[in-house]
């Protein structure tokens, strides 16, 4: 379905959902995607941010980006994508941040989750450094017990969170999503 409507991949539709439930993009400008490759979350932001909005997109992968947008190849969690982001943002602040990492599949399910809650965890410091106050977050994660302590975590420094299975994830999948609004920078440990 995706191909036949010109989307990159199925995760445009998962997004779409998302933001359908949680009205994600309401009055979002800047937004920080996480894992962009192959572009489906790209698309469907860039058509939801408003004309003088901006979407920067992070992934080793090329992402193929609209105009107001900004690919910067490299993974998170290295020095230099996160001098390139505080260059590109130059002290504003991100209203939305969005990831979709997962980390290569193993098949070992304890390593696979623990790889995962890395990827949350790299996903968590960007939330410290660039959200806005009352902004959100969407994260991928995938089930299992580090799960329970994310949430938990993160009830701390925002007012709504919620773990969400979107119905265009394949069903055999232990993804799911934590979605995050209503940051409370003062919540933040130090």
């Amino acid at each position: 379905m995706a191909r036949k409507h010109g989307h990159p991949s199925r995760a445009h539709y998962k997004l779409k959902q998302l933001d359908e439930r949680f009205g994600l993009f309401i009055g979002a400008k800047n937004v920080l995607e996480l894992g962009g490759a192959p572009g489906g979350w790209t698309q469907y932001i860039e058509e939801k941010i408003t004309r003088y909005g901006r979407l920067i997109t992070v992934d080793p992968l090329e992402v193929k980006t609209g105009e107001n947008s900004i690919h910067v190849a490299g993974r998170v969690g290295s020095e230099c994508v996160d001098r390139r982001i505080s260059e590109i943002l130059n002290g504003l602040r991100i209203d939305v941040v969005l990831s979709d990492m997962a980390p290569n599949i193993t098949g070992i399910r304890s390593r696979d989750q623990a790889k995962s809650a890395r990827l949350n965890d790299l996903t968590i410091d960007l939330v410290r450094k660039y959200l806005k106050s009352g902004g959100s977050v969407v994260m991928k994660t995938f089930q299992g017990p580090d799960v329970v302590k994310l949430v938990e975590e993160m009830k701390n420094y925002f007012s709504s969170v919620r773990i969400v299975k979107p119905e265009a994830s394949r069903k055999v999948s232990s993804e799911i999503y934590v979605v995050a609004q209503g940051f409370r920078a003062a919540g933040l440990p130090t």
